[in-house]
């Protein structure tokens, strides 16, 4: 029998090698699964709270399902419902490619990469450099919704024509329409998010978004 000392001394050890295993990895090449609601696999595999992903990774989420990823400590990321997303956490310099559903990110610790975005999503009819803002995207088929939620972004087609910089305190959004082999670009409003649910992700690594004015200091 393991006397009550011991018992003590054991759950404490847990403890202490749990948050350090949840804390690990402050680089961003890797990222740590931190909520799950419903059906979410990574590379084809069930995940859950707690897993680490590595590499190249194909994350998809079911009906009424979400996942949010946090990397690099101070950046997170939401996929919603139906959602396709690759993302390979072995590069400083993200790639994230979204094929369908939504998704969305705050961002507030990149990699430094001279010359470069540290953060590129790409969809269909859109490419967006990020070095690290708020924001939110949505892919139906050939239509992409993307809104600067507080932040800066660089914006273009998927051929980089029609280059937009997007600076907002409080949304801001453009509509990428794939029509006839042309991209049709528009302003558009306030689609599938809102203040709570950037604040509620933006709480995952501890920041409080103002909506007074764009955030522009990423370090």
């Amino acid at each position: 029998m393991i006397n009550p000392s011991t018992r003590v001394l054991f759950l404490v050890l847990l403890l202490v090698t749990g948050s350090f295993l949840w804390a690990a990895d402050d680089s961003g090449l890797s990222g740590r699964v931190v909520f799950v609601d419903g059906e979410v696999t990574a590379n084809g595999r069930v995940t859950d709270t707690g897993d680490l992903l590595t590499g190249p990774v194909v994350l998809r989420t079911g009906k009424a399902s979400l996942v949010e990823v946090v990397f690099g400590g101070r950046n997170v990321f939401r996929l919603g419902s139906n959602t396709v997303v690759k993302v390979d956490f072995s590069e400083l310099n993200k790639t994230v490619t979204v094929e369908q559903g939504a998704f969305s990110s705050v961002l507030k610790k990149l990699a430094i990469v001279a010359g470069a975005s540290s953060f590129l999503l790409k969809t269909k009819t859109t490419n967006a450099g990020v070095r690290g803002t708020s924001f939110h995207v949505e892919v139906d088929g050939d239509r992409t919704y993307f809104c600067t939620c507080n932040g800066e972004v660089n914006l273009a087609d998927s051929s980089g024509d029609q280059p937009v910089t997007l600076t907002n305190a409080h949304h801001g959004s453009r509509v990428f329409t794939l029509n006839d082999g042309a991209v049709k670009v528009e302003e558009g409003g306030l689609e599938g998010h809102s203040d709570a649910t950037m604040e509620s992700l933006a709480n995952r690594i501890s920041v409080a978004v103002d909506w007074t004015k764009p955030d522009l200091d990423h370090r």
